[in-house]
């Protein structure tokens, strides 16, 4: 059985947890773990590297620029421009850390595979990273792209939310908002449809969030969807950190292969607890139908994972 885990659970994989050895779910012969990026960059320890990144809040000049921009401009090409160096700026980011090079990664591989505990998680782990070993090493180019795009699209995510929680009663600034939500589904779209990497849209529904609690926007929800999105806050990712909702990211499925597609037995490993990961759950549903009402062209629906809480 094909198993996903969240970084929580990673973290007790690394530190060899006596609780998570004895574990027959994770530990029987039929289990395979399977990472994500950043289920791979955490088993690294390499968790906080987006902590290395300068924050994108207003007191950096970059943020300031962009609130000067939408404030300054209504012509929706000015806006497309900012959106496109602002993704550009986050993938030279990302690119410029020491930790994204392929040899880092598989030095670091290599050393955790040579720790004592590494004998603990053997037979779950082994092939996972020999994976990774292999598409470092054979196919650089590709598997670096798909990194580093991974993490710039995150970033990008973030930027936006920080953007869409900024307040201004400016009608050039909530215009020029809303031309960046565009932006940032569009980006979406393009990016899986590329193939070339699968962004993970949790980032994305987060920032949407933001964008809906807009006060311009407060008064256009019902009882229902305040109270979904007010829940919602209580279980978001601190933003400089990776985020590890698979049962979302991998949840979301092109609706034209939601029948002939085959679903997966994979299932989802997870030490949140059920009220956390259904507050979740109910922002991805209530962002999917929203997007699936307001944007012609979305395409995409959930097809919910297997979740498994693992407690301690």
């Amino acid at each position: 059985m094909q198993i996903i885990v969240d970084n929580q659970v990673i973290k007790l994989l690394v530190s060899n947890n006596p609780a998570i050895l004895r574990n027959p779910f994770l530990f029987s012969p039929d289990s395979h773990i399977s990472f994500r990026w950043p289920s791979l960059l955490e088993y690294l320890e390499l968790g906080e590297v987006l902590s290395n990144l300068p924050a994108f809040d207003q007191a950096q000049p970059l943020f300031g620029a962009c609130v000067s921009s939408l404030c300054a401009n209504n012509e929706k090409e000015d806006l497309f421009y900012m959106y496109d160096r602002l993704f550009a700026e986050n993938l030279n980011q990302i690119n410029g850390l020491p930790q994204i090079k392929p040899s880092f990664l598989l030095q670091a591989i290599k050393e955790q595979r040579q720790k004592v505990c590494f004998l603990g998680v053997k037979s779950v782990l082994s092939s996972t990273l020999d994976d990774y070993e292999k598409a470092l090493a054979e196919n650089t180019s590709h598997t670096m792209h798909d990194l580093i795009l991974y993490l710039a699209w995150d970033r990008i995510c973030v930027c936006m939310a920080r953007l869409f929680d900024y307040q201004s009663t400016d009608p050039n600034f909530i215009k020029g908002v809303g031309v960046l939500k565009e932006c940032l589904i569009e980006s979406y779209q393009h990016i899986a449809q590329q193939g070339r990497t699968t962004p993970g849209i949790y980032r994305m529904l987060e920032a949407l969030l933001f964008y809906k609690m807009r006060e311009e926007n407060l008064q256009k929800h019902t009882a229902v969807e305040w109270a979904t999105l007010s829940q919602s806050l209580n279980a978001l990712k601190a933003q400089d950190e990776l985020v590890d909702f698979f049962y979302i990211d991998d949840a979301v499925t092109p609706e034209e292969k939601l029948k002939t597609e085959e679903e997966n037995s994979a299932c989802y490993l997870t030490l949140d607890y059920p009220s956390m990961v259904n507050s979740r759950l109910s922002l991805a549903q209530y962002m999917m139908d929203k997007l699936k009402s307001e944007v012609p062209q979305w395409c995409y629906a959930l097809r919910p994972k297997k979740i498994v809480y693992l407690s301690l």
